[in-house]
């Protein structure tokens, strides 16, 4: 049995929750706030919001209930997250029964860099998680099972150059056209958003390519040479207000099997999206279950969570960090995923 302080269950599993996460924007910028609910499984309502003139400027008396129609109820399995790693088993004596309060340090500040490794880990996959449902639904394997939660975006907002989705005269041509009316193509999005949801967008998330031609356009660079705030924005890395909502460049990645670098958000692809609000979109944290402290029995644990555990062959601790979480999207209708590089 692990009797260390820093070995105990919840001593890990606060390290790995104090982690702040780095490198992972969407995260970082709190997009989708948490939620714990129960189980590993959930029934989520994807809803359209119905503003009709009677729900609008109606009688106000009596009340009525004015309820969002719900286009789907779904059920959605939360996906399970696991890390290890396995220390010497030196680590465990020095922490016992040190040689040295160097030897003893040494080896805590181990299994905490350890334990924050593997919550940066788990961090990155909810951050592919989310980049995935900001384009409309999420694919991916889990303990050998294959799951897809769609978010059922409405066809008009999934644009590409010249597919007419939204208009006939929207995204007519791409945003690396110098003339492209990237202003007009926000603009018509903008409304869009408000007609079918109620939200206003807020931010839009996109690659340095789609970056690079938005300072590139012609009514853009007039705005940087000539304005305070232009020049700031460039300075920032391409982060600020423009045409009414802020933009932030995004270039996370990961490498496939055959060590191809792959994008979280593909080149070209912009996703506008509503300030964070729970009503909107969560990340859903459920129960996973981990060995109790005298690893006689399992107990349920809700959200991330990490343990230790002892390795027979060879002699060593193992460190486990793990979450049971899933991004959902309640609202598609705030929510435009658009191709606009032609």
């Amino acid at each position: 049995m692990l009797e260390e302080t820093l070995l105990h269950w919840e001593t890990l599993t606060r390290l790995v929750n104090d982690y702040k996460p780095q490198g992972t924007p969407l995260l970082e910028m709190g997009l989708f706030p948490k939620n714990s609910i129960e189980g590993q499984q959930s029934l989520i309502d994807i809803i359209k919001i119905n503003r009709t003139k009677a729900a609008v400027v109606g009688k106000r008396s009596p009340s009525k209930n004015v309820a969002p129609e719900v286009i789907k109820r779904q059920p959605v399995v939360l996906a399970r997250s696991c890390e290890n790693v396995a220390l010497p088993g030196t680590t465990l004596l020095n922490l016992r029964n040190p040689g040295s309060f160097q030897l003893q340090r040494i080896a805590s500040d181990q299994v905490a860099r350890e334990v924050r490794k593997m919550g940066r880990r788990l961090d990155y996959r909810n951050e592919f998680y989310m980049a995935s449902a900001l384009q409309g639904s999420i694919t991916d394997t889990i303990d050998g099972v294959s799951f897809t939660a769609d978010y059922l975006f409405p066809a008009s907002h999934k644009m590409t150059v010249g597919g007419g989705e939204l208009a006939a005269d929207v995204l007519t041509v791409g945003w690396n056209d110098p003339d492209a009316r990237i202003s007009y193509d926000v603009a018509k999005i903008r409304q869009k958003a408000r007609e079918d949801s109620g939200f206003e967008i807020a931010t839009a998330i996109a690659g340095p390519e789609v970056m690079d031609a938005l300072v590139n356009n012609s009514l853009v660079v007039n705005y940087l040479r000539s304005t305070a705030e232009g020049i700031a924005f460039v300075k920032n890395g391409m982060r600020g207000e423009l045409f009414g909502i802020n933009w932030m460049e995004y270039g996370a990645s990961y490498k496939d099997d055959s060590d191809t670098v792959q994008r979280f958000l593909p080149e070209g692809v912009v996703c506008f999206v509503p300030a964070p609000d729970p009503l909107v979109a969560e990340l859903l944290a459920g129960d996973d279950v981990i060995p109790t402290p005298n690893k006689m029995d399992i107990q349920s644990v809700n959200g991330r969570y990490s343990f230790a555990t002892i390795m027979e062959d060879p002699a060593a601790i193992k460190l486990v960090a793990g979450e049971v979480s899933l991004p959902v999207i309640y609202v598609p209708g705030a929510f435009f995923t658009a191709n606009v590089l032609a």
